[in-house]
């Protein structure tokens, strides 16, 4: 099952790993503005869009299947020819063309309802730098023009870079229509990241219109919560800047810019 694409959606780690926050504090102009790092780590990994590009362009990680002698590719035809199923597994060690080594084993399945990743110590590395890490599964299952993502493992190199480590997720988004995708949809996520630290709750509903603003979504609410919750009130249409309210337990105390699409 693949997801049609009008744009990249390779998201370069360093474009969603620090959010830094605008403007002065809304109440008091003696209380200091919130710590933005909590707020700034949950819209790190709140997108969908790298853990679909994993999944569905997973050659774009691994390389050329021939590279590594143990891999293979497996498909299940119909009577007619047509593919109704694909297989393929990757299995170190070996070296892809760029020198890039690859270690441990990963497959993933596609047809035309499911698809999906699933990794068992899976490490990509080059010049002794862990570009992608992956231990776990993601999935993608499509229900009529509605599709359900769940990621489920320890990983890095998709939605967070390496260099900050090991996340594990327990995440699942919704969106719909699938059609719309990735310019005009609507999303929902929930679950838990844990990156060293207590784990952080993540929830949020929230619409993307590229048409109408491309640098934000359109509208909606994305909260993370460790400790304290942390909101942002997404409001693309009407300014679509970026930037949007931010409340901390239930307060609206500042303004955060440098929002992720």
């Amino acid at each position: 099952m693949k997801l049609a694409r009008s744009r990249s959606l390779r998201l370069p780690a360093l474009a969603l790993g620090v959010l830094p926050a605008c403007g002065a504090p809304l109440a008091d102009a003696t209380v200091a503005a919130p710590d933005p790092a909590l707020l700034a780590e949950g819209l790190a990994r709140t997108s969908p869009e790298p853990w679909v590009e994993l999944v569905d362009e997973t050659g774009l990680f691994t390389g050329d299947l021939s590279a590594c002698p143990g891999a293979e590719r497996m498909e299940e035809l119909d009577a007619e020819g047509a593919v109704l199923s694909v297989r393929e597994t990757w299995t170190g060690p070996c070296e892809l063309a760029d020198g890039t080594e690859l270690s441990g084993r990963l497959v993933r399945f596609e047809d035309e309802v499911v698809s999906w990743v699933a990794g068992q110590s899976f490490e990509l590395r080059r010049d002794g730098e862990l570009l992608l890490f992956l231990d776990g599964a993601v999935e993608i299952t499509g229900q009529a023009d509605l599709l359900l993502l769940d990621a489920a493992a320890t990983a890095c190199g998709a939605a967070a870079d390496c260099e900050a480590g090991l996340d594990t997720v327990d995440l699942t988004w919704t969106l719909f229509p699938a059609h719309g995708y990735p310019d005009a949809y609507d999303v929902t996520v929930s679950g838990v990241v844990a990156s060293g630290e207590a784990p952080l709750r993540i929830e949020g509903t929230w619409s993307v219109d590229v048409a109408a603003c491309g640098t934000e979504p359109a509208s909606g609410t994305i909260a993370v919560e460790r400790g304290e919750r942390h909101a942002v009130e997404l409001d693309g249409l009407q300014d679509c800047d970026a930037c949007a309210a931010w409340v901390v337990q239930g307060e609206e105390l500042s303004t955060y810019c440098g929002l992720p699409l």
